[in-house]
């Protein structure tokens, strides 16, 4: 009995968990809170042309004069693991900056200091976690 009542509450525990994930997004450094990032679109003129609408997350992501802001889409995630593993592996990433993965979009927006690590290296760092980056947009 105690088995089963053990595992019920692994299982309930495991649920939540995963019903987290799923309601929110990783994201390191920012100030503001994600209620307050979340209200916040901006639009973004991209390289090459045309332009997108970042989300409140991705807009507060701020690069200096000497930083870059990237894209990376199509990166083929479609759960939870999907969104932890490209975070792992950015995190990883001598020069990488600033991060926001969105599991919904399926993409990442990225500050990186190009004098410490280029845009393939990041690729790299996240085929080496399983993902495939379609194409890369810059944030001017």
């Amino acid at each position: 009995m105690k088995k089963i009542v053990w595992l019920v509450v692994v299982a309930l525990f495991i649920g939540g968990v995963v019903y987290t994930s799923l309601n929110t997004s990783t994201t390191i450094g920012g100030s503001s809170s994600s209620e307050e990032r979340e209200k916040q679109t901006t639009e973004v003129n991209l390289v090459p042309g045309g332009s997108t609408e970042l989300s409140g997350e991705e807009a507060s992501i701020k690069a200096t004069s000497n930083q870059r802001k990237v894209i990376l889409t199509d990166l083929g995630m479609s759960c939870p693991n999907c969104e932890y593993a490209v975070s792992s592996g950015l995190k990883k990433t001598k020069g990488v900056i600033d991060f926001e993965v969105n599991l919904s979009k399926d993409r990442a927006t990225v500050v990186f200091d190009p004098s410490q690590v280029t845009i393939d290296q990041i690729k790299q760092a996240i085929a080496d976690v399983g993902y495939e980056v379609g194409e890369v947009m810059e944030v001017k």
